[in-house]
């Protein structure tokens, strides 16, 4: 039976563990609004207030295009780094409530109201200085990937993209050195990695003939991801190379998003001039290296 091409983004390792997961997140959501909006109604036995809680759940709707223009203003980075910022206090301050429902009678009866009060006013500071390395360690990890987001972006087969599935990729890009004399990539030979040269100068041959150089802006490795083929041409360092490799997984997942499967991404991005050989039936991609 022919696969259907619903189910093609399935077998993606990545998107079948993100697929249920997501669904899982939407069903905990709306039994969520259920829940709360049973007890709203049970406890207050008005159909006013259970109408006013389901308008507030959906307050994020209206938010969330704010947070968007929020995030191109000031950068993701900051705007995350708000945002963890906010959880955190909310969290600190909900533990602080229950703490101090607990242990007030406690603390009361041992340094009196006042020492009581001062402890309480200290235990958010402290809170978060025992937290802060934490917190920097978040911040490190949402670091804007400028340098790898502007090569990507400025790739004609990646340009489509949707400028947050660019920063993932940019986040996912392994930096890759490459020294000369070194074989890249070899005709023949399975592929499992896409590459942006970021600096350097490289060689094309297909059957040990010489097909033509390619440098900083240029990439190479889409054939073999896409139409599931063996390389389709060498690629040899020619001056010292430095490259951003992005997996497979990473890769074909992003360019089903412009074109719903592999296949059909494979098909719509196919319009090159350059011909090399290659297997029956397959076309070029219009990036400058066809490996």
């Amino acid at each position: 039976m022919a696969r259907l091409p619903a189910l093609a983004p399935f077998q993606i390792r990545s998107f079948r563990f993100q697929w249920p997961a997501d669904l899982l997140t939407s069903w905990a959501f709306e039994m969520e609004t259920l829940i709360l909006g049973w007890y709203v109604l049970v406890e207050t036995g008005s159909v006013l207030f259970l109408t006013v809680f389901g308008a507030v759940q959906y307050g994020g709707t209206l938010i969330a295009p704010m947070l968007g223009v929020a995030s191109d203003r000031i950068g993701h980075r900051s705007l995350l780094s708000g945002m963890r910022a906010v959880y955190a206090v909310v969290a600190a301050s909900l533990l602080i409530l229950a703490l101090a429902g607990l242990l007030t009678p406690a603390v009361v009866a041992a340094v009196g109201v006042r020492g009581a009060l001062v402890a309480t006013g200290l235990l958010l500071p402290l809170l978060v200085l025992a937290a802060a390395a934490r917190l920097r360690a978040l911040d490190r990890a949402t670091r804007q990937p400028t340098a790898e987001l502007a090569l990507l972006r400025g790739l004609p087969l990646l340009a489509p993209l949707p400028p947050l599935v660019l920063e993932r990729l940019a986040r996912r890009a392994v930096p890759v050195h490459a020294a000369a004399g070194e074989t890249v990539v070899v005709q023949g030979e399975p592929g499992d990695r896409f590459f942006a040269i970021a600096g350097g100068e490289l060689e094309v041959t297909v059957d040990g003939r010489f097909v033509r150089r390619i440098g900083a802006g240029d990439s190479f490795g889409e054939i073999a991801l896409l139409h599931q083929v063996p390389r389709t041409a060498t690629v040899r360092v020619i001056a010292d190379a430095d490259l951003l490799a992005l997996d497979s997984d990473d890769f074909i997942p992003a360019m089903t998003q412009i074109a719903g499967s592999a296949a059909a991404a494979a098909d719509g991005v196919v319009g090159g001039s350059l011909v090399l050989e290659m297997p029956k039936g397959l076309r070029l991609l219009p990036s400058v290296d066809q490996a």
